[in-house]
């Protein structure tokens, strides 16, 4: 019941989204972007709330809040920041998942905790490069799954990446040129030394 009254929220413009509790994670990030009092009021019915974190291992989270704080009828509301705070946590997450699924086998050597690192990881070299959409940031993370996490090292991959962050080669062009190099081996380890 008291979760219940938590897998909606709404935006200060009325928007309305879920929170997934089936979803361990979802824990794990709100307790990251709720003030104190927003998290006080969510654990105060338990005096411990426990989970399983994706690398296996326990997380207990203690409350010493009064459980009279816990009901309420007002809904939930965030604020624009935490709501993209909370996609953004996620983003790493949805990213593997589709990765994943395209790329099947060739990703079966990582765990599910290998797989989120390394997925961020790339997506965080990706925005370093100026790329932001999702499609050319799952391309690019791809690259890095399949052929080395440093493959942007590679001189002909960086100079790609450079032309397209500044205009002059369109995105979709560099990426296909990486494919096409990355392909014929050019990014076979040697970026990783």
């Amino acid at each position: 019941m008291h979760l219940q009254s938590y897998c909606e929220y709404t935006l200060p413009d009325r928007s309305t989204f879920y929170l997934h509790f089936g979803d361990n994670r979802i824990l794990e990030r709100l307790r990251k972007i709720w003030t104190t009092d927003e998290w006080s009021r969510f654990a105060s019915v338990a005096h411990e709330i426990w989970y399983r974190q994706r690398s296996g291992e326990s997380v207990s989270w203690g409350s010493d809040a009064d459980a009279s704080h816990a009901i309420t009828a007002e809904p939930l509301v965030m604020t624009d920041d935490q709501h993209r705070a909370l996609l953004e946590m996620g983003y790493a997450d949805k990213a593997a998942m589709e990765l994943r699924g395209v790329l099947g086998t060739n990703v079966n050597m990582f765990s599910a905790d290998q797989l989120h690192r390394a997925v961020a990881d790339q997506i965080e070299r990706a925005t370093a490069h100026g790329i932001t959409e999702e499609p050319a940031v799952l391309r690019y993370a791809a690259f890095g799954l399949l052929y080395s996490p440093n493959f942007d090292e590679h001189p002909e991959v960086r100079k790609l990446l450079q032309s397209a962050r500044y205009g002059d080669v369109p995105l979709a062009r560099a990426l296909s040129e990486i494919g096409a190099i990355a392909g014929a081996g050019a990014t076979d380890g040697r970026a990783d030394q």
